[in-house]
């Protein structure tokens, strides 16, 4: 079985990388809708011209598909933040405190308090 520290080091590197898929993701999308123009939007046939890529898509299409990119991405993001969740609390389990590889989840979830009680600051 794999160290509790290498599995968590894996998973966060991994949803980091998620992490920074998804905000790429909607930063190129918040471009693309902030070069649509008006007239784009009334006439049902016109192209959008994707920026950086340079290809020209047909409007409708983009403004149907986008959202389930968006929609997948995230829900993506989430269950491995939720998988994420459960290895921390197998890890919070344990006695010793282990250095993790810094991903902000991880700094927000901890395990003692002066009581020895289990503290969550981020929950689903």
């Amino acid at each position: 079985m794999e160290n509790i520290k290498d599995i968590l080091d894996d998973s966060s590197q991994h949803n980091r990388a998620s992490w920074l898929l998804f905000l790429s993701v909607n930063a190129y999308i918040l471009i693309a809708v902030f070069t649509t123009t008006d007239e784009q939007l009334f006439f049902n046939n016109s192209y959008l011209k994707l920026p950086l890529l340079g290809i020209e898509i047909p409007i409708l299409w983009f403004y149907i598909l986008v959202p389930f990119v968006v929609v997948f991405l995230h829900s993506n993001f989430v269950i491995n933040l939720i998988n994420h969740r459960a290895i921390l609390e197998q890890r919070n389990s344990g006695d010793k405190d282990i250095e993790l590889f810094p991903f902000l989840y991880n700094f927000l979830f901890r395990k003692n308090n002066r009581n020895g009680n289990t503290i969550v600051l981020i929950t689903f």
